[in-house]
């Protein structure tokens, strides 16, 4: 068997996979971060007080939301790479 079709050990294979999904959670992140700044940008053009009360009340409640959304997968993200540095560290004899 080459070196390319070698398989990955199964420790190997469970951190390929953290990573993966490490990624796919960054884009994500990435993706509603971005409707956060476009949100913003568009509160900020006129302020405000242009805007009707009820427009007003969903821009800030889908702020609201998406800044949870963020915060959930950034807290995902690092509490998965903490359990790969703790994985991948050695224990202490």
């Amino acid at each position: 068997m080459s070196e390319v079709e070698r398989q990955l050990s199964p420790e190997d294979e469970a951190i390929a996979q953290c990573g993966r999904e490490q990624d796919e959670r960054a884009v994500e992140l990435r993706n509603v971060t971005g409707k956060i700044v476009a949100l913003s940008i568009v509160g900020g053009q006129g302020g405000i007080d242009s805007l009707d009360e009820e427009f007003v009340h969903a821009l800030f409640e889908q702020l609201e939301e998406l800044a949870s959304t963020a915060h959930e997968l950034s807290t995902q993200i690092f509490e998965q790479r903490n359990n790969l540095i703790d994985r991948a560290q050695p224990l202490a004899a």
